[in-house]
């Protein structure tokens, strides 16, 4: 977790970063429907470049959720405290996994 000396630092390099913007799209050599175009692309490739991250996110939330369910469904057929070879437990307990007694 961020101290609260870092948390301040990253918000004034925040605001400090959107004045900047601010003032370049306001002095910028362009006329305003130029600099309305540029910040319309911007604003879309920016929009495509947090959908392509979401979807990657959320596949890879679900493939190490699948993942991580199979191994807890697989140690369910082991034993508590016993040690099971790893070989076991991909078989599955019908295939000779330990077995409680």
């Amino acid at each position: 977790m961020a101290t609260r000396e870092e948390s301040s630092s990253i918000a004034w390099f925040v605001a400090g970063f959107a004045l900047g913007v601010a003032g370049a799209v306001l002095l910028a050599p362009r006329s305003g429907k130029e600099t309305r175009e540029v910040l319309r692309s911007a604003a879309e490739r920016g929009r495509e470049l947090v959908d392509r991250t979401r979807r990657d996110v959320v596949d890879f939330g679900r493939e190490h959720f699948d993942r991580n369910r199979n191994l807890a469904d697989d140690a369910e057929g082991v034993p508590a405290g016993s040690e099971a070879n790893p070989s076991d437990l991909a078989a599955g307990p019908e295939h000779g996994s330990p077995q409680s007694t």
